[in-house]
């Protein structure tokens, strides 16, 4: 195959505010959890300018193999309701103007977002174009994971999910797991994100805050686990447990933390060190 096109426009929006880029926030659905394995069965576009939505598209698509039953519990998506949808390699020509910023000539071309799109819809969107044959790649295109922006800025939540983000800023999500219920609620999640300051004004630096703290949050995780964190701005250490989610270390009852350290066998060596220095008194 000859050299595929690539979406490379990111010189053309890096200089803009986040506020003034055109936001296409997208979803899939899927027939499993591996991206290199697992088959499209619902996309879902929802597009935002100036906190506005623009439009919201979606489409499901036969994946071609069953979808498994766990799958089809989690979307509601049943091989029934995809048997005389078309194949995603007969939608790929009409899906490639999204990407490309054919749809809103008249705006800059867009900014992907999504929620974990960086591990799972992009790479398992590329499968698809890879197996599809198509003479286009995503590969180059700028994003900015939601995922990674809650999971570090946001870390005192009970967990990641996008229910619960959104919950977070009074974003209505009542048919999660829908690739276009999904899209639009991520496209306004951003619109928090960036209300509450946790994503940088300019579109490139947004890019690369996003994917810095993604590269800190997993630092982090490997260090600490769920048990401890930093607070983002003055790096004390906090308790991630959901007991005490949030608490400063320093101001826990060393009881609770000597009941861990003979309670738990699999602490990280990190983390057991820090707690028993803080048992024996060194805060």
């Amino acid at each position: 195959m000859s050299e595929r096109e690539t979406v490379d426009h990111l010189g053309r929006i890096e200089q803009l505010e986040l506020k003034d880029a055109l936001i296409m926030s997208f979803d899939l659905e899927t027939t499993g959890v591996n991206p290199r394995e697992a088959r499209i069965v619902q996309i879902g576009v929802s597009y935002f300018y100036q906190g506005r939505p623009l439009q919201r598209r979606q489409e499901l698509v036969n994946p071609l193999i069953p979808i498994p039953p766990g799958a089809s519990e989690v979307h509601k998506i049943t091989d029934d309701m995809v048997r005389d949808k078309p194949p995603f390699s007969a939608l790929m020509k009409r899906l490639k103007p999204h990407f490309f910023g054919e749809v809103f000539p008249e705006l800059p071309p867009p900014l992907i977002t999504g929620y974990n799109i960086a591990s799972y819809d992009l790479p398992l969107f590329e499968a698809e174009l890879e197996r599809a044959g198509a003479d286009w790649s995503l590969k180059g295109a700028p994003f900015v994971d939601l995922y990674s922006v809650v999971k570090w800025h946001l870390r005192h939540l009970p967990n990641r999910k996008l229910t619960t983000a959104c919950e977070r800023f009074g974003i209505e999500l009542d048919n999660a797991h829908n690739a276009l219920a999904d899209a639009h609620a991520s496209g306004q999640l951003m619109g928090s994100l960036i209300a509450s300051g946790y994503l940088p004004p300019k579109v490139a630096d947004a890019i690369k805050h996003s994917h810095e703290i993604d590269a800190r949050a997993e630092a982090e995780y490997r260090d600490y686990k769920h048990w401890l964190y930093h607070d983002r701005q003055s790096g004390e250490l906090l308790l991630g447990t959901k007991k005490k989610m949030g608490a400063p270390l320093s101001s826990v009852d060393p009881g609770y933390v000597d009941f861990i350290l003979n309670k738990v066998d699999d602490l990280p060596p990190k983390v057991r060190s820090i707690f028993e220095a803080f048992v024996r008194g060194e805060r």
